[in-house]
């Protein structure tokens, strides 16, 4: 167990204790100092907050996450976060099923509370740090307290949150016939080969409520395979395979296509294009071979080809400005 945490971040970061200790007792009006404030856009139209902390302060969270915060334990439910995991298979574990629950957690990661998630982490280990070196830790991986989007260390510290939590929750799903539960962050799906009662909503509801998390009920609603549902964007068809929406697929391609033949005069991002062309490969490699071999160049590269060669190109003219 490390028995002072600053000199112990100190020593492999090679940032100064005394600069530490500024980022661990910041009056509240320094906070901007510290971190960047950032809008952004959500697909809805809204507007997501994110704190992008200082470079040093980065370095510390890193440092924290993966020498201890990483040593956590972290339900098998979580799909978000993790290596070898992703929607793919948040959506795989329920394709058998008929009946679903979808339930949100409101306002997520601002939500979790300091001083429960102190407790918890407490209980789960005792051998890492001890209270007053944990409450340092937290400190340095949370904004006024909250652990915020943009800081590196909450995605790894809202699944410890919620470890437990899941635990309950799938104590109550597996009494469901063939009931199946997964969580990827604050999306919470649960899945039967019959219809979900509603008590189970209520049920999961009060187990939220008493870890201080409310469910977003704009977006909490019971469903069925009739439609082909969307598991977490992914769409799990009544023959149990699963795909992207038609629409995704249609965007992507117009936006691909706008990008191949604008270049420089098309807002879109190569980079994006990629990774969203990257994605569909993991999802469904049959319509990822069409588009990929549907814009071919004169001189015979694929879509993918030519947007690495977009990106390459762009970074080139970047470092000549």
């Amino acid at each position: 167990m490390v028995k002072d945490l600053i000199k112990d971040i100190s020593f492999h970061t090679g940032i100064a204790e005394t600069k530490i200790k500024t980022f661990i007792y910041m009056p509240n009006n320094n906070y901007t100092d510290y971190y960047k404030k950032a809008n952004i856009k959500k697909k809805n139209g809204g507007f997501r907050t994110v704190y992008m902390p200082t470079p040093e302060l980065k370095k510390i969270q890193y440092y924290l996450r993966e020498k201890f915060f990483s040593l956590y334990p972290v339900h098998e439910s979580a799909m978000a976060y993790l290596p070898n995991k992703c929607v793919l298979h948040n959506a795989l574990i329920h394709k058998k099923n008929k009946s679903f629950l979808f339930i949100d957690v409101h306002d997520f990661f601002n939500s979790i509370d300091f001083d429960l998630l102190l407790n918890k982490m407490i209980k789960l280990r005792t051998d890492l740090l001890d209270k007053n070196n944990l409450i340092i830790a937290l400190l340095l991986s949370s904004h006024k307290k909250e652990f915020v989007q943009g800081c590196v260390t909450s995605p790894m510290l809202s699944n410890i949150f919620m470890y437990d939590i899941d635990k309950e929750i799938i104590a109550i799903v597996e009494k469901l016939p063939n009931g199946n539960y997964s969580r990827y962050s604050d999306d919470i799906t649960i899945s039967s080969s019959q219809r979900i009662p509603i008590s189970v909503l209520h049920d999961i509801e009060n187990i939220l409520e008493k870890n201080k998390l409310l469910i977003n009920r704009k977006k909490t609603h019971f469903s069925s395979n009739v439609d082909n549902v969307l598991v977490t964007g992914i769409r799990i068809k009544r023959n149990e395979s699963v795909s992207l929406t038609t629409s995704f697929k249609k965007d992507l391609k117009t936006r691909i296509y706008h990008k191949l033949k604008f270049g420089n005069n098309s807002t879109e991002n190569a980079s994006v294009l990629l990774g969203l062309l990257n994605y569909l490969k993991m999802i469904d490699i049959h319509y990822f071979n069409k588009i990929n071999a549907k814009y071919l160049s004169e001189d015979g590269l694929t879509c993918c080809e030519q947007l690495k060669r977009i990106i390459v190109a762009e970074k080139q003219n970047k470092k000549a400005v």
